[in-house]
């Protein structure tokens, strides 16, 4: 893509059913580029890269993800990254934020979007071959001299890659699997669709706060216990056990906020037996103690 050319155009609003998308591009001058590859950044905003052509490799600090051609790959706002030494190119990025407008939205589209995207994991996503074509029309997009027709057409194809994002987070609402065992065949669906952390992930929002062991989740979700240690560890770079006591500790930071609760219901609230259990945890997470932190 020409680097200058697209600094005119920095941010595209999209706005469907009511919600407003808008994408940023990243990475594009000279200085952005050389950063990608040296030095372990994060942005405010989701990120998506798209590889079209070569095989791309990617570092966060939980793990490595290798991106072949047609694959995409999602991180959530704020999470350190850097290109991995062996890549020779970089691939298509940009930025990218998503809200309600004013009006009432459809929440059939909303609604499988928010639902990922408050989960905040990276999303690997494979045989994406629809969006790899449309990133590839729009590097040739910026060939052309037309910037009305460029931002028009731009335009047209994000709306493309939001609509293919939208089809495969859509799978997910078909279940809840926060209410019910999942089968052996409905996982089968997941894992072929790439999806299954999300499952995990709805999984244990849902159950965070009860006395859950690994065990009983693996069971649940017709999984054994190592592949769902080893699913865990590859989404979050944490253990099971280390992955919900964060989100107990993520909760209590909210309840915290309302001074009406005490520190002691707030830490049976969010699923710890013991005030000092609830104490070390927060601290060893936040660097403060409960009451520091209201």
């Amino acid at each position: 893509m020409d680097n200058k050319q697209s600094m005119f155009f920095p941010k595209y609003d999209i706005d469907i059913e009511n919600i407003r998308i808008s994408f940023y591009f990243h990475g594009m001058d000279d200085s952005e580029t050389e950063k990608e590859r040296t030095v372990l950044h994060k942005h405010s905003e989701y990120i998506i890269y798209v590889s079209d052509k070569n095989t791309i490799y990617i570092q966060t600090k939980g793990r490595r993800f290798s991106l072949a051609p047609g694959e995409v790959l999602i991180l959530p706002p704020n999470t350190e990254h850097i290109y991995s030494p062996e890549n020779e190119n970089i691939c298509f990025s940009a930025g990218f934020t998503f809200e309600q407008n004013e009006h009432v939205c459809n929440e059939d589209v909303y609604t499988p979007l928010s639902d990922f995207f408050r989960s905040l994991y990276c999303l690997h996503l494979k045989k994406q071959t629809v969006i790899a074509k449309t990133v590839q029309e729009i590097n040739r997009l910026f060939t052309e001299n037309s910037i009305v027709a460029l931002l028009f057409r731009l335009k047209i194809c994000f709306t493309l890659i939001i609509f293919n994002l939208y089809d495969n987070l859509a799978y997910i609402s078909s279940v809840e699997p926060t209410k019910e065992d999942l089968s052996p065949e409905t996982m089968k669906k997941y894992k072929n669709t790439h999806l299954r952390p999300f499952v995990i992930d709805s999984y244990m929002r849902a159950h965070f706060r009860e006395n859950i062991t690994l065990e009983q989740m693996a069971k649940a979700l017709s999984l054994s216990t190592k592949q769902l240690s080893r699913i865990i560890k590859n989404t979050y770079g944490q253990t099971f056990r280390k992955r919900i006591t964060f989100m107990r500790v993520e909760e209590a930071k909210k309840l915290l906020l309302d001074k009406n609760l005490t520190i002691a219901q707030i830490a049976f609230m969010v699923g710890f037996s013991t005030h000092t259990g609830f104490y070390k945890a927060f601290k060893q997470i936040t660097g403060k103690k409960p009451g520091e932190w209201r």
